[in-house]
């Protein structure tokens, strides 16, 4: 019960809004230590020049989706020679 009732407070909100010119992101950011600096957990990650992503919860877990989402981009722009679609990233993210 311990366990649920300190992930349950660390719970924040990461939302994407879909605009006519692009992707407007944002991430809600609480700092849980005094001995952070302001800026050092950053909940939006740079994936490629035409890709990124909002998270929220634990980091650490976001990074092995960050590593990941770099890996596919990078694996359909060797093979493609193009942007990797919306779609096809979310659908390889998924699996």
């Amino acid at each position: 019960m311990l366990l649920d009732f300190c992930t349950a407070s660390f719970i924040r909100t990461a939302i994407g809004i879909r605009c006519a010119d692009g992707v407007v992101m944002g991430a809600e950011k609480i700092l849980l230590s005094p001995l952070l600096k302001k800026g050092s957990n950053k909940q939006i990650a740079t994936l490629g020049p035409h890709q990124g992503m909002a998270f929220s919860g634990w980091a650490p877990d976001a990074r092995q989706l960050i590593d990941r989402g770099r890996s596919e981009i990078s694996n359909y722009e060797e093979t493609y020679d193009g942007v990797i679609p919306p779609a096809v990233l979310a659908e390889r993210m998924a699996q």
